[in-house]
């Protein structure tokens, strides 16, 4: 799936279950583009050059939150 950053954050502190994410890390609400929708994911690579309008690609993959696997998208800035 292919989108454009709309808007993204570095989180410094963990939540109660999803420590599995490490810190900091960088999420990203992202507008696809082939569909009026915005999803949420965690930015997979260095996000040094990331900013709102970056290309993006995502895919789906699994993370652990609170001893469970649950689907995630992990977001990759298109070169």
């Amino acid at each position: 799936m292919a989108g454009t950053v709309f808007a993204w954050t570095r989180t410094w502190h963990r939540f109660g279950g999803a420590e599995d994410l490490g810190s900091p890390f960088v999420t990203a609400l992202v507008t696809l583009a082939d569909a009026p929708v915005r999803l949420i994911g965690v930015m997979e690579d260095d996000e040094a050059g990331l900013k709102v309008g970056s290309a993006v690609t995502g895919r789906i993959d699994r993370t652990q939150f609170g001893g469970d696997a649950i689907p995630a998208i992990r977001w990759s800035i298109t070169a």
